[in-house]
Formats: structure tokens, sequence, C-alpha cells
């Protein structure tokens, strides 16, 4: 006869089996500091788990995000890790500070705008708007200490490197083109075109006319249309500078038609 099988059983505790399934995202073995996340320096070593569960090391630069919304309690914590760099909420994942870089230098904030020159100039331009988000990742650029510094480096730079032949060049790559009315083109031409250059929205923006928009059987219902307030592109400031130095009615009608107008229907 076959000898009797060993059937003892162990009982097992649920909670136990998911409790140690979570653990190898915990690498309990480092060398736990209990520093709070608001003691941290710059230049500080933490080791932290990121939102999907990988386990990260990076250097602590810098704190809080950059639309002002964590002023009364800051959550996000930027780490250079290995020049990339990653935002967290430390109350939210598993970190810990492993020790100091004495030699770790922060990004520097007062060359932004010359290195972006630099990146942007042999760039066409219809690729330099890429050419600039990959440069913000060179930066925490999503962090309240660097994002205006990153922001201003793109109105600076894309004003500096682009020229009036470029832009009006590439226009038909823009979507929101304005096909004005002749007697709108007319006006621009012949009043904005001799109004001084700074003054040139300005005068733009009093500017109103009607344009057809449907109809409805023998009814005809218009557009009340104007120049919009403002550009809400990436663009806008190169826009106004351009629009101030147009020299012909060409120019100056070309770019009316990328900076945009606002409309409403009127019956």
């Amino acid at each position: 006869m076959p000898e009797a099988m060993d059937r003892t059983f162990v009982q097992m505790n649920i909670f136990d089996v998911l409790r140690n399934a979570e653990e190898p995202r915990v690498n309990t073995s480092k060398n736990i500091s209990k520093i709070s996340h608001s003691e941290l320096v710059v230049g500080d070593i933490v080791d932290f788990t990121g939102y999907c569960g990988e386990s990260l090391r990076g250097i602590f630069l810098t704190k809080g995000f950059w639309d002002g919304r964590d002023q009364a309690n800051p959550q996000f914590y930027y780490f250079d890790v290995e020049g990339h760099f990653y935002g967290i909420d430390p109350s939210r994942c598993f970190w810990s500070c492993m020790g100091h870089d004495n030699s770790y230098v922060k990004p520097k904030k007062d060359n932004i705008t010359e290195r972006l020159v630099d990146q942007l100039k042999p760039i066409p331009f219809l690729d330099r708007l890429g050419a600039y988000r990959n440069f913000q990742n060179q930066y925490p650029y999503l962090s309240y200490e660097y994002q205006p510094y990153v922001s201003r480096a793109w109105d600076e730079a894309i004003v500096e490197v682009t020229t009036m032949e470029e832009v009006i060049s590439n226009l038909k790559h823009w979507s929101n083109r304005e096909k004005f009315p002749k007697e709108v083109k007319q006006y621009l031409a012949k009043n904005i075109l001799s109004t001084d250059g700074e003054k040139r929205l300005a005068e733009m923006a009093k500017m109103e006319w009607q344009e057809l928009a449907y109809r409805e059987g023998t009814k005809k219902i218009y557009w009340a249309k104007q120049f919009a307030d403002k550009n809400f592109t990436v663009y806008e400031l190169l826009l106004r500078k351009l629009i101030n130095e147009a020299c012909s009615p060409q120019e100056l009608i070309s770019l009316a038609s990328i900076w945009g107008t606002t409309s409403k229907i009127i019956k």
C-alpha cells in the first residue's frame, strides 16, 4: 500500500497575503532616514517610489507647482534623476533620504533664454515649437521656481530668432487664417498701416464689420466681427512685434489674418 499522503493544512490570513503582495514595491533593505520631506535641502539624495511603482533615486532641487495651488500646503517636490526631472507628492509616495551630494549644482536660471536662442537659431520656423518642448525637459519646468524663466525664455527667444519673412512664408501652415472682406483689407492697408506701430493693435481692436454667416430661408444671418484683444497662441509676442514692424499692406494683412478675430451671431 502506498504511504498515506501528508494532508496537513496551514491556515492563512488573507490580509497577510495581500500585504505581502505589496511589499516588493518597497525596498525594506534600505537605510530609511526619519527626516521629514519639509526638511529636505538642495542636494539631498532620495530614494522614492514613482507613481507607477518604479524605484527611483534622485537629488532634491526644488518644490512647489508652478500654478501656485500649493502655496498653502506645498506638495510637489522635484528631483533630478540622472538629468531627468521628476515631481512627486511625498505624502503619497514611499521615499527615504539616503544622504547628501555636496557637489550637486541646480540648473542655472540666468542663462535659459541664451541657451534656447542658440538651440532655436538653426532650426526651421515650423520646428521651433517642438524644439522648445524638448528644451523644457532640461529643467523642472513645471516647478514654481523654474516655470516663469522657461516660459519667458520662449517669448524672448522666438522673437529674437524669427524674421518677418519666415512667418509670412509659412502662413499656409496656420489653421486660424482669416479671409477678410475687401473693405477690411483696404482699411488695414490704408488706415492701420499709417498708424504708429505701437498703436496698431489698439486701432485694429476698434474695427468692427459684418460677414454673412448663413441663411435661414430668405433670412440672412450675420457675424459681427472684430479683432481679438490678444492672440491665444504661443506666438502672441512675436505677432505683436511683427505687426508693429510691418512695412507693406500685404505684411500687415497677412499678420492680421493670424492674429485672430472674435465674432458673434447677429440677426
